[in-house]
């Protein structure tokens, strides 16, 4: 590359930096405050979305609070929310800056007062999810990085370390995070739930974003779901990128807005895919 390129690219990561601490500092706390409000309270307000999934009106006051503070500080930002939408059309040919964001992943778990739910933000450029933090309110952890700089894993305890992925080589002697057999069934990949299950050393189920902490962290090695949106990954992807592992849909390609995904340590990648495929 040029020298003009490799400053374009040391600007970009600066940017990409500064975007996440304003995240973890300004905006994680903010809507760590609101959630933890709500949680495990009689008077949350609960409605089913036109898919059938659940939403609350905390889901959309964060998403508003998130909105209005990216605005207030990166005003030429595009932001992609669930519950709101696209401040700029196309989302799948954006230039530039853009924050991809879902306030409650987990909503299924927030009302029924389980504490495996996060805060997802991604930071994307040109469509490339480079930055990203995940907030675990109620565990009192959070990670955040981007591209070039690791990632951050503030503990319980307030004890920072960097976050790494497992090293666990072969899936066989993997702990993976799997969804329901009951929806692998009736998206008809069964057969792939039992192989995934049968054939790694230990499975189990939480929700989607707390399952990318625990990889990112090395407790699990690696995660497979299907169903996803944009808002469900990026922050993940970039993240588990920065910890050392591997996220593509289940061909083995890098997709940021893949629907079916795979989440790995990267060693285990492989023979994850042949077990998909």
């Amino acid at each position: 590359p040029s020298s003009d390129d490799a400053a374009d690219m040391t600007d970009v990561k600066s940017e990409a930096a500064a975007r996440v601490e304003y995240a973890h500092r300004v905006i994680a706390p903010r809507v760590r405050e609101l959630t933890l409000k709500w949680f495990q309270s009689p008077e949350l307000k609960i409605e089913r979305k036109g898919d059938g999934s659940v939403v609350t009106h905390v889901d959309r006051e964060a998403e508003q609070i998130i909105r209005g503070l990216i605005s207030k500080e990166f005003a030429g930002d595009g932001i992609l929310g669930e519950e709101f939408g696209d401040t700029r059309k196309p989302p799948e040919t954006f230039r530039g800056w853009r924050w991809v964001v879902d306030p409650i992943d987990g909503t299924g778990s927030y009302v029924r007062g389980i504490p495996h739910w996060v805060l997802l933000i991604g930071i994307e450029h040109d469509a490339d999810p480079i930055a990203g933090l995940i907030d675990v309110p109620v565990m009192n952890e959070t990670l955040h990085g981007s591209r070039g700089a690791g990632v951050k894993w503030t503990q319980r305890n307030g004890v920072v370390r960097a976050a790494k992925v497992s090293d666990v080589q072969a899936a066989a002697d993997a702990l993976i995070e799997i969804g329901p057999a009951r929806s692998f069934h009736r998206a008809e990949f069964g057969d792939i739930h039992q192989r995934l299950c049968m054939d790694t050393r230990r499975s189990r189920g939480w929700s989607d974003g707390y399952a990318f902490v625990l990889l990112a962290t090395g407790r699990v090695d690696a995660a497979i779901h299907f169903g996803f949106h944009r808002w469900d990954l990026s922050a993940g992807m970039a993240i588990i990128e920065e910890a050392g592992g591997r996220m593509t849909d289940w061909k083995g390609k890098r997709v940021a807005d893949a629907r079916h995904m795979v989440a790995s340590n990267g060693h285990v990648h492989a023979d994850l895919l042949k077990l998909i495929t």
